[in-house]
């Protein structure tokens, strides 16, 4: 009597098992909005700016493609930059020229820096990370080659750093931020980097 009870209890088991077996979805198969976008890019997406794009590509995996490094020594100027082509998918040629400079005693020791890009957003990353400058350090970046028919008549833009405490996006001074529709220009001069974080341009 006691096996014939236990068996409806064991059917049960073995249906709720399979109910639960049944839920699980691979990865590929989950809804796309899942994938989470980074956090740099929903806070612009909640303040209401638009970053800077890209063209992407021709060739695959570009991601962090484009970096540089250089040995700073603290009591005399140093730079670091970067100056690349790339092609796009649409065919066209994608130029970078992008500078750091540092200015002599803005750094308290020596320090191997480094900054890098990709080819989604015209935002840079800097290392190491919690380098701070006495004096700030100053971003010069030329990008022709870009679609920025988006942008309209506008013709200025503006540098922004990534605030990772406030998940906020903040604007950093810099004695001009330029946007050339017709040309497909974008120009930054002398951008004003007190320390090092995800630095990007916006509308």
């Amino acid at each position: 009597m006691k096996k014939l009870a236990t068996i409806p209890l064991l059917l049960v088991l073995f249906f709720f098992g399979c109910q639960k077996d049944n839920s699980l979805v691979p990865p590929e198969q989950k809804d796309s909005n899942s994938m989470q976008k980074p956090a740099w890019v929903l806070a612009a997406e909640k303040q209401g700016i638009t970053l800077i794009a890209l063209p992407k590509s021709a060739s695959p995996a570009l991601a962090k493609a484009f970096f540089a490094t250089s040995l700073i020594t603290h009591d005399v100027n140093g730079v670091v930059a970067i100056n690349d082509t790339y092609l796009s998918t649409a065919n066209n040629t994608v130029s970078v020229n992008a500078s750091l400079s540092v200015l002599a005693n803005s750094l308290a020791q020596d320090a191997t820096l480094s900054m890098s890009f990709d080819d989604e957003y015209l935002c840079f990353e800097f290392g190491p990370s919690g380098t701070t400058f006495a004096t700030p350090a100053m971003l010069n970046v030329q990008v022709t080659g870009l679609d920025l028919s988006a942008f309209g008549t506008q013709t200025i833009g503006h540098l922004q750093y990534f605030n990772e405490s406030q998940n906020e996006w903040t604007l950093v001074e810099a004695d001009e931020v330029s946007i050339d529709v017709e040309s497909g220009t974008f120009t930054c001069k002398n951008g004003k980097i007190p320390h090092f974080s995800r630095y990007g341009f916006t509308n």
